[in-house]
C-alpha cells in the first residue's frame, strides 16, 4: 500500500471518528438541557409553594402584628376603664354614706316614698267619709310630710346623682365586660395565627431542604453542559480543518491520478501510432484508445 493511499484513508477514518464524536456530543448535550429544564420545572414547583407559603406567612404576620396592637390598646382601654370604674366607686360609697347620713340627721325618708304617702292621704280625706278630727289628724300629718319633702330636697339631689353615678357605673361595668369577652377571643386568634406560622415557616424549611439538591444538580448539569459544548466547538473546529485537509487531498490525488492516465494515454497513443507506421495490425484495445485520442 502506498504512503498515499495510506495518508488518505487515515484522513477518512480521522474524518468519521471525529463526526461521530459530534453526533455523541451533540446527543449528550440534548440529554443535558432535557435533564436540566427538567430539573428547572420541578425547581419551580418547589419555588411555587414557597412563594405561596411565604406570602401566607407575610398575610399572617401582619394580621398578628394588628391584633397585638389592638389587643394592646383593649387592655390599656381596659385598665383605664378599671381606673374609672374604681373612682366612681369610691364616690357612690361616699354618696351613700351622705345618704344615710342625712336620712338619720333629719329623720326623713325618701322622697318618692314620702310623695306616695302624701298622695294616699290627700286622696283618702277627698274620697272617704270621715271626723272632722280624723281629717284635722291627716291633714297635720300631710303638712308633716310635706315639710319634710321640702328637707328631703338636698336629699333628692343626692338621691339624682347616686343614680346618674350608677348608670355611669353600669355602663363601665358592660363595657370592661365586653372587652374581656374579645381579650380571649384575640389571644386564641393569636395563638391560631402562631401556630400557623411556625407550621407554615417549617413547610417552607422543609421545601427549601428538598430544592437545594436540585440547585446543585442544576450547577453540575450547567457545567457539565459547558464543557460538552466546549468539547463539541474543538471537534468542530478539528472536523473542518480534517474535511479541508481531506478535499485538498482528494484535490490532489485526483489531479496525480488524471495525470497519470493523461501519461499512460499519451505514451499509448504514441505507441499506436508507431505500429501503424509500421504497418502493423491494431488490436480492439489499441482501436479504443487511438479513438479517445
Amino acid at each position: 500500500m502506498s504512503t498515499e493511499i495510506f495518508i488518505g484513508m487515515n484522513l477518512k477514518s480521522e474524518v468519521q471518528k471525529c463526526k461521530s464524536e459530534i453526533i455523541n456530543l451533540r446527543k449528550r448535550l440534548n440529554e443535558l438541557s432535557d435533564e436540566k429544564t427538567r430539573l428547572y420545572s420541578k425547581k419551580k414547583e418547589y419555588s411555587s409553594q414557597i412563594d405561596v407559603l411565604m406570602d401566607r406567612v407575610k398575610e399572617q404576620r401582619l394580621r398578628r402584628k394588628t391584633l397585638i396592637d389592638e389587643l394592646k390598646k383593649e387592655i390599656v382601654k381596659k385598665e383605664s376603664l378599671f381606673s374609672d370604674l374604681k373612682a366612681k366607686l369610691s364616690v357612690l360609697q361616699e354618696l351613700r354614706a351622705k345618704i344615710d347620713e342625712m336620712l338619720k340627721k333629719h329623720n326623713i325618708d325618701y322622697p318618692d316614698k314620702l310623695k306616695r304617702n302624701i298622695e294616699e292621704l290627700e286622696f283618702k280625706v277627698q274620697t272617704e267619709v270621715i271626723s272632722f278630727e280624723r281629717e284635722r289628724e291627716i291633714n297635720k300629718k300631710i303638712k308633716k310630710l310635706k315639710a319634710g319633702l321640702v328637707k328631703a330636697g338636698e336629699l333628692n339631689v343626692l338621691l339624682e346623682n347616686r343614680s346618674n353615678l350608677n348608670k355611669d357605673i353600669r355602663k363601665l361595668k358592660e363595657d370592661i365586660s365586653g372587652i374581656k369577652k374579645n381579650i380571649p377571643i384575640n389571644k386564641n386568634e393569636l395563638n391560631r395565627l402562631r401556630e400557623s406560622i411556625d407550621t407554615s415557616s417549617k413547610e417552607i424549611d422543609r421545601l427549601k431542604s428538598e430544592r437545594e439538591p436540585i440547585n446543585i444538580q442544576i450547577e453540575q448539569i450547567t457545567k457539565n453542559f459547558f464543557d460538552v459544548d466546549t468539547q463539541l466547538n474543538e471537534k468542530l473546529k478539528k472536523f473542518s480543518a480534517l474535511t479541508s485537509e481531506l478535499e485538498e487531498f482528494n484535490k490532489i490525488a485526483k489531479n496525480k491520478t488524471q495525470e497519470h492516465t493523461e501519461r499512460i494515454t499519451k505514451e499509448k497513443q504514441e505507441y499506436i501510432l508507431e505500429k501503424i507506421k509500421r504497418g502493423e495490425k491494431l488490436t480492439n484495445d489499441d482501436l479504443i484508445v487511438f479513438q479517445g485520442s
